[in-house]
């Protein structure tokens, strides 16, 4: 018979216990939908507090969007971590105990971090360029926002200009309890995108020239969108009846990406 000092140093992980490990990312998972929905819930926030000319707060509800946006960064290197440590077990790889090679990766990827400029961290994630967007707008419907780092000399920094459209595509009518898909970032009323999706289970995007097939499980309710059709519907009630209802955005891509690149709701 074994001794418990021989069981513990031949103890090991075995592929059985990937998927109970695997488990946590589940809370993860849960806890990066409470982010996003926090982001959401500042932008709109800082929009209102914009349109009263609330300076200093919209500056508070600046600062707590970074901390959002590195929070989520933390929560998805956390669940990336765990997915190699199991991957690795997988592999047949000898591992004990979790724990080491886990804060070992997390300790890389904190360190990476840390050393990302604020253009880094911030200016060149879309989420953050959609929150100043936003802001912006307020009081400058028709104009682009000014870049937000504007002594940037990386030759890699695409700048270009293009328009939300604030109307579904599929009814050309404003946009009603708006609907984005996560992949392609498009947005759809949602009775409009239910309709397409009750003939069939998953189909093409609307927007010409975009091959994501869309399904219910990639739509989610954008509220930040729906505050944005809201506060135009008041503008347009004293706009000129030929007004075009959309908004300046400035789109922030990389000369390895794709040209058709849309902004994150």
């Amino acid at each position: 018979m074994s001794s418990i000092e021989e069981v513990k140093a031949n103890y090991e992980l075995k592929h059985i216990h990937r998927s109970k490990i695997l488990d946590i990312t589940n809370d993860l998972d849960d806890l990066i939908k409470l982010v996003r929905t926090g982001e959401q819930s500042a932008t709109i926030s800082a929009v209102a507090m914009e349109d009263d000319h609330l300076e200093d707060h919209v500056l508070r509800v600046d600062k707590c969007m970074r901390q959002l946006i590195d929070m989520e960064k933390t929560l998805g290197d956390q669940t990336a971590a765990i997915k190699t440590v199991t991957n690795n077990i997988t592999a047949g790889k000898k591992i004990k105990d979790i724990t080491k090679p886990y804060h070992k990766l997390m300790k890389e990827r904190e360190t990476a971090y840390a050393q990302l400029s604020e253009k880094e961290k911030y200016f060149d994630v879309e989420k953050y360029v959609q929150f100043r967007q936003a802001i912006w707008s307020v009081h400058h419907p028709d104009e682009q926002l000014p870049p937000l780092a504007p002594d940037n000399k990386d030759e890699d920094l695409i700048v270009s200009t293009t328009k939300l459209s604030l109307k579904c595509p599929i009814t050309t009518t404003w946009l009603e309890y708006p609907m984005t898909c996560v992949m392609c970032k498009h947005t759809f009323s949602k009775n409009a995108i239910d309709d397409l999706l009750m003939r069939r289970p998953a189909v093409p995007c609307p927007i010409p020239g975009c091959t994501t097939v869309i399904n219910a499980s990639m739509l989610v309710h954008d509220e930040v969108m729906e505050d944005r059709v809201k506060r135009a519907k008041l503008r347009d009630k004293h706009a000129p009846a030929t007004q075009d209802v959309s908004i300046n955005i400035n789109v922030f891509s990389t000369v390895n990406l794709t040209s058709n690149i849309t902004l994150v709701l």
